[in-house]
C-alpha cells in the first residue's frame, strides 16, 4: 500500500467521512420533520398529496440511474488510489452525459404519458 492510499484509508479520514454520511441522512429528516407539517398548513392536504406524488416518482426514476452513481464513485476512488486523478474528469463527463441522456429518456416518457394519466387514473 503506498502513501496515497494510505492517506486516504487512514482513521481520520474515514471518520470524518462516516460523520458526513451520516449527516446526509439525519439533516434531511430533520428538516423535512420540521417543514411538513408547515408545507401541509400552507397548500393543504391535496396539493401536499400530488407533491408527495410527485416525490415518489422522482424517487422511483433514481432507480434509473442503472448504478451509474454508485459506480463513478467506485471508479473516482480507484482513480485516487492508483494516483490517475488525469482519468477523473473523463469518467465524470461520461457518468453525466449517459444521466443526463437517461434523464431525458424518462422525461419524454413522463410527458407522453402524463396526459392519460391525469385524465383516467387521477381524474
Amino acid at each position: 500500500m503506498n502513501d496515497r492510499q494510505k492517506e486516504l484509508t487512514s482513521g481520520s479520514r474515514l471518520a470524518k467521512n462516516v460523520i458526513w454520511n451520516l449527516l446526509s441522512v439525519a439533516v434531511p429528516f430533520l428538516v423535512a420533520i420540521i417543514t411538513i407539517p408547515i408545507l401541509i398548513d400552507e397548500i393543504g392536504k391535496e396539493r401536499f398529496g400530488l407533491l408527495a406524488i410527485s416525490w415518489m416518482f422522482v424517487g422511483y426514476f433514481s432507480l434509473f440511474d442503472f448504478g451509474l452513481g454508485r459506480a463513478l464513485t467506485v471508479l473516482v476512488a480507484k482513480c485516487l488510489g492508483e494516483e490517475r486523478e488525469a482519468d477523473i474528469p473523463a469518467l465524470i463527463w461520461t457518468a453525466l452525459t449517459l444521466m443526463g441522456v437517461l434523464g431525458f429518456a424518462g422525461f419524454i416518457i413522463i410527458l407522453i404519458i402524463s396526459p392519460g394519466l391525469v385524465g383516467t387514473v387521477l381524474n
